[in-house]
């Protein structure tokens, strides 16, 4: 037993030196392999980004150049939705004048009082109501007619005067020549028979 108690102390003596030899022969990490293990990863993050950015950097650059081109197409319609805005209230508004006008010469004709044949004052009574009606008829074509016929005039003078600003100079000359040519001929013909005229009658005379 003693044998065997002296067997197991050795046997435990030598697996504990040779756990300290396994642990000693072990690499210990230093701190400048830590800091070349950090910058190794960085570089690889920094190369991973660069990768990234260059793959995305188209879809970044469509997505700019589609804001921009939605942004002026919706300032665009905004501009034309406003200007449609602006003249729609104003031919609106024409519009109820209009209307306001129609409607105070119908409740003025309806009010209007016919008279009857039989009526002691028909003959100032029929005057009046012929001149109210044909103030009617003239206030009603003066509410309808009068402001499409002022706006295509307008529009007609607008576009005239455009048309001049954009003739040259010599053109107009031309036309103007051209328009005045045969009353000029007139003027200088009458003119030439006038003188023609007198000389055979101062002629005749003698």
């Amino acid at each position: 037993m003693f044998v065997s108690g002296s067997l197991h102390s050795i046997s435990g003596q030598i697996s504990e030196a040779s756990a300290r030899m396994h642990q000693h022969n072990q690499p210990q990490s230093s701190p400048e392999a830590k800091n070349a293990a950090q910058e190794q990863r960085s570089q690889a993050t920094e190369v991973d980004n660069a990768a990234r950015n260059a793959l995305l950097k188209p879809r970044y650059e469509e997505l700019l150049r589609t804001k921009r081109d939605l942004i002026g197409q919706l300032n665009e319609a905004e501009a034309k939705s406003s200007a449609e805005q602006t003249r729609l209230e104003r031919s609106a508004a024409d519009c109820a004048q209009t209307l306001a006008e129609l409607r105070a010469i119908l409740a003025r004709l309806e009010s209007c009082r016919i008279p009857e044949l039989s009526d002691s004052d028909f003959h100032p009574a029929l005057n009046e109501a012929l001149r109210t009606f044909e103030n009617g008829r003239i206030e009603l074509i003066r509410a309808t007619a009068l402001p499409s016929e002022h706006t295509a005039g307008t529009a007609v003078q607008t576009a005239a005067k455009m048309d001049l600003a954009d003739i040259p100079a010599g053109t107009l000359f031309k036309k103007g020549f051209a328009f005045f040519l045969p009353l000029i001929l007139t003027i200088l013909f009458s003119a030439f028979f006038l003188a023609l005229s007198f000389i055979i009658a101062w002629k005749v005379a003698l």
